[in-house]
């Protein structure tokens, strides 16, 4: 998930000098994401809450750690609608004026600045599945020294 603010989204403000572009060239990056990104968060953590679930049953002491980690892995949903939506939908919007009407109603360097605004909220939320990580395999490190 980081990839897309540390890697791609910096090529697009190097290498773009027309909004119009950009805000394709945006559009165009965040549906690969969104094709992939949240299924794979929402899988991640049903598993994550399956060994919870087992784990529970078995009486096993780390199944919080377990639960925690598939929350904290699927919280990239909430913060995605909490923190992104409007910034998300301002460059859905730019993108298709641009695209239906031929309509660019902001210059390069404000459309550079948006969509450096989404690529730090980006990379926070990309945070959310790598300390998901971080308590999985804490709780899997633990299982391992009992």
């Amino acid at each position: 998930m980081t990839a897309l603010s540390l890697m791609a989204v910096p090529v697009l403000l190097e290498t773009t000098s027309l909004p119009a572009q950009l805000f394709h060239q945006w559009v165009t990056m965040y549906g690969y994401g969104h094709r992939v990104l949240p299924g794979l968060a929402i899988v991640t953590c049903l598993i994550y809450l399956r060994v919870a679930f087992t784990r529970r049953r078995a009486k096993n002491h780390a199944w919080p750690l377990y639960a925690l980690a598939g929350i904290v892995t699927v919280s990239i949903v909430p913060f995605t609608l909490i923190f992104m939506v409007k910034t998300n939908d301002t460059l859905f919007g730019l993108e298709r004026d641009a695209r239906v009407k031929g309509l660019v109603s902001m210059d390069i360097e404000m459309g550079k600045q948006l969509v450096t605004w989404w690529s730090r909220l980006h990379l926070m939320r990309s945070v959310l599945p790598l300390v998901g990580t971080v308590i999985g395999v804490t709780a899997v490190v633990g299982e391992i020294k009992m």
